[in-house]
């Protein structure tokens, strides 16, 4: 969706060769919102997250990734249990396997 709308106002403003301003504000807004409902169940599922492991939780033992500065208990999930992330695969033990790959 963000894709075409760009296309759009990159479209316009080739063909017209002036700037409509009030054409390429109506479609930046456009995109905007279609960037927000594509985030936010995202988001959405962190703050459900957090309110559900770190506010509601009546015991002092809260959760780590509770502490940190944006908490996102998916990452803390993917790190803890499946001991995947960003850039995690890449390790010396993988060595051999990119040397098989080239």
């Amino acid at each position: 969706l963000v894709y075409f709308n760009l296309r759009k106002v990159l479209f316009h403003i080739r063909n017209t060769k002036t700037l409509c301003l009030k054409f390429s504000v109506q479609h930046l807004l456009l995109m905007a919102v279609h960037i927000l409902i594509i985030v936010s169940p995202f988001i959405i599922f962190q703050v459900y997250g957090y309110y559900k492991f770190c506010v509601e939780t009546k015991n002092s033992s809260l959760s780590t990734f509770c502490n940190s500065s944006v908490p996102m208990p998916y990452s803390y999930v993917q790190r803890k249990y499946w001991d995947v992330g960003f850039l995690r695969y890449y390790q010396l033990k993988q060595i051999p396997n990119f040397l098989l790959a080239s």
